[in-house]
Parts: structure tokens; sequence; C-alpha cells
């Protein structure tokens, strides 16, 4: 019980923000979003009341779903990291497929299953023994929050990358290796997503992603199996005209993007052929900046990888290397630059 007043008021000013939140959560999400996921939350809010009401009072009951919805969660996670990826080179589970979209949203409502029926046994846990002799057991709240929390770092783990990206350079891999035929109708398969993905940090994963998104919209048919026991996309001349609008879209992209860093370069350039070595900060703001350009330099190539160009990419590698050397040459007449870039890198 709650005999400390202090404690009652933080209970109860926990519960108002509670309140607050909710409000503010209902007034800010999209119309778009309430008409997708309202009638889904609603009927999972009403189960986890009910089941929070019902174990408050069958604790044994409440460990034994407790332990399935953890199993759920552990079944849903080496799905999506061993089906995904490794058992997907089997051919009896190649047409075997759930989208990442889906799986995140079984862990979002996992999560707010278990989260609500924690909170419902922890407030019973605290009111009942106002009214009743009867107390609800702390494990089960803690069970369930726990659960809740495993669900929602899985949820958060599930990267949905952006589509734009992967389409285009499925579109940029189909366009080199000449996959195009007189209707520009075309076909991938699954042995070419690595080849599509080289130099990047998209996984063969965000390519099925976005392939069996294509076949939802019409674009694409999926041809699961061939008669080399692999999954084929075979991609329509209204897919083909779709991808080609996101390689457009991927070009733009990366063209600014390089442009932005060629022109900083340019500028670091102008300003350390005029340095000498008792301009102390122009050579460590140079220094960083060199730094900050070449992890972006480092960024553009992993998001965009062949798509980016390897003789642009390789010549201004270079010239990072060469405006080091400048900044060398300079900060070597000073021991208290070199130290003091040496810091900044850090």
């Amino acid at each position: 019980m709650l005999s400390d007043p202090s404690e009652i008021v933080m209970l109860t000013m926990v519960a108002i923000a509670a309140i607050i939140a909710i409000r503010i959560i209902r007034d800010v999400t999209s119309s778009a979003r309430k008409r997708r996921y309202t009638s889904k939350v609603k009927y999972v809010l009403i189960i986890s009341l009910l089941l929070g009401l019902v174990f408050s009072f069958f604790e044994t009951m409440a460990i034994v779903v407790a332990e399935i919805m953890a199993l759920t969660v552990l079944v849903l996670s080496l799905y999506f990291y061993l089906v995904g990826g490794w058992l997907t080179s089997h051919q009896s589970l190649r047409s075997f497929w759930i989208p990442s979209k889906t799986i995140k949203g079984w862990f979002f409502y996992l999560s707010l299953l278990n989260g609500v029926i924690g909170v419902v046994s922890g407030v019973l846990s605290v009111v009942l023994p106002y009214f009743t002799s009867f107390e609800v057991p702390a494990t089960i709240s803690t069970v369930y929050s726990g659960v809740s929390v495993l669900a929602a770092l899985m949820e958060f783990t599930i990267l949905l990358p952006d589509k734009s990206i992967i389409c285009g350079l499925v579109y940029a891999f189909c366009f080199v290796t000449r996959r195009f035929k007189n209707n520009k109708e075309f076909y991938v398969e699954d042995i070419d997503f690595d080849k599509m993905i080289t130099n990047t940090i998209h996984s063969e994963i965000d390519v099925r992603e976005a392939l069996e998104s294509l076949v939802k919209q019409g674009f694409a048919v999926k041809q699961s199996p061939t008669p080399m026991g692999r999954v084929r996309f075979k991609i329509n001349m209204y897919g083909a005209k779709y991808l080609e609008v996101y390689w457009t879209e991927t070009l733009i992209r990366i063209s600014r993007q390089k442009e932005r860093i060629e022109k900083v370069l340019a500028y670091i350039e102008h300003r350390l052929k005029k340095a000498t070595p008792n301009d102390r900060k122009i050579i460590i703001k140079a220094l960083e900046e060199i730094n900050v350009q070449k992890s972006k330099l480092i960024r553009l190539r992993e998001e965009y990888g062949l798509a980016v160009g390897d003789s642009w990419y390789d010549n201004t590698s270079k010239r990072l290397v060469w405006l080091e050397s400048m900044v060398q040459e300079l900060s070597g007449v000073s021991p208290e630059v070199e130290a003091q870039s040496s810091e900044s890198r850090f």
C-alpha cells in the first residue's frame, strides 16, 4: 500500500502524464495512419486490458502466457535474421516470405499488448490492497514489461531502407547488364541481388523487399521455383518505367552530393595554398573539414554503391589524401598544431 502521500502524488502525476500523452498522440497522428491502425490498435488494447485483469488473479496462467509471448518474439526474430538471410538459400524456403514491414508491425503489436498487460497488473497491484486483502504479484507486471521492452527493441532493429534507392540500384544493374528487351520488360533473379548492392550497406533482404513491393503494385510477377530453384521477378514495362523514375531521382541525389563535396574540397585547397605554418587555426579547421568530407564520401559510397562512379570516387579519395599531405606539410613545422589536429580527429 502507498502510505507516503508523496508516493500517491507521484503516481497521480504519472497517470495524468500518460493521459495527456495519449491525447497528444491521438491529435497529432495523421488521418491516414488513423485509418490504417486505429481498428487494430483498438482490438489490441481491449484484449490486453481484459488479459491484464484476468492474469492479475491467476499468476500461473499469466507466467505461462508470458513465456508463450517471449517465444513468439524469439521465433519472429529467428525468422527475420535466419529465414530472411541464410535459410533462403534453400530451394524449399525461397517462396516462404514475410515482408519486414509486416514483422515490424507484429513486434509493435506484441510490445503494445504486453506493455498494457504489465501496466494493468501494476495498477491493480497498487489499487486493490486499498479495497481488498488480495495482492497482485509484482512478478506479473515485471515479466510482461520485460517482454514488451524486448519486442520494442526488436521492432527498432528492423530498418526499412529508402525504397527509392534500392529501386534505383535495381534499374542501374539491369541497365548495365543489358537486361532490357525491346518492350523494356526484364527479369531479376536472386543470384543477382549481391551484385546490385556491391560496396553498399544494403542487404539482399532490402532488394527482395523492393521487388516484392513491385509485385504487390502489379509492376512485376514472381516466379518460384524456377528451373534452377530460385526466385525470379519478371518486371513489366510499367515496372521498368517505375524503376527508371527512381533511378533518375537517385542520380539527382548523387550529383547534388558530389557537387557539395567538390565545392568544399576546392575551398579547402584554395585556403591551404595561401596558408602558412603560422596559420594554426586554418590548418586545424582544414583537417577537421577534410575528415568530415571523407566521412561523407564513405557514406555516399555505402548508400549508392557503384552508382557513385568508380573513377569519381577514386579521384576524390586521392584528392583527400593530397589535401591531408598539404596539411601535414604545414603542420609539420608546428608540433602544437599536429597535436591539436590529432585530438580533433579522435
